[in-house]
């Protein structure tokens, strides 16, 4: 499995990129569980969120053997935002 997380926005244009391949990484079991758990394959699409310029917008992209599927988000620590937050900090851990 492939996770990408991209960034865009955020302070003087700050971003962000992760790319983490559970198939090789130490955290990868756990990354998976997180998603199984979150039930991010059965999440519906979301188009980037609309906020101020200075906050991170996140798309996380996960590719699972010919399964692709996208969550977007804020970074702004909106409870509703929560469980993605979550899954960026495992992410961000693991690369």
């Amino acid at each position: 499995m492939k996770i990408l997380a991209t960034a865009q926005g955020g302070i003087a244009g700050q971003g962000g990129h992760y790319e983490v391949d559970t198939d090789t990484n130490v955290q990868g079991k756990a990354l998976e569980a997180t998603l199984d758990n979150d039930h991010f394959f059965a999440t519906p699409p979301s188009p980037p969120p609309p906020a101020g310029a200075d906050q991170l917008h996140w798309t996380i992209t996960v590719d699972d053997r010919g399964r692709r599927h996208s969550v977007s988000f804020c970074e702004d620590g909106r409870p509703a935002n929560q469980r993605w937050q979550k899954l960026l900090n495992q992410i961000r851990a693991a690369t």
